[in-house]
């Protein structure tokens, strides 16, 4: 298992907007509606109207994109993790 999922912090230091599961390391990362969306676990329905959210709004993709890649660099940067 991996504890913070790696791509998921890829995706965000990219500057992606970023759809993530409500389990343990998403959580700690992706803050809901401000650097991301969240979605509960085995919820399809609810994956599939935030992923049609994001392809039919474009600043809200630039918006959660931008704040996804400052709280990566903020929270997750190498210097911090290896501090940490």
């Amino acid at each position: 298992m991996e504890g913070s999922p790696v791509a998921l912090l890829e995706a965000m230091a990219g500057g992606r907007p970023c759809v993530a599961t409500d389990i343990p390391g998403s959580r700690d990362i992706v803050e809901p509606g401000r650097s991301g969306i969240v979605v509960p676990p085995r919820d399809a329905g609810a994956l599939a109207q935030a992923l049609g959210r994001l392809a039919s709004d474009a600043p809200l993709r630039q918006e959660l994109g931008t704040a996804a890649r400052a709280r990566v660099l903020d929270a997750f940067s190498i210097d911090r993790e290896v501090r940490a």
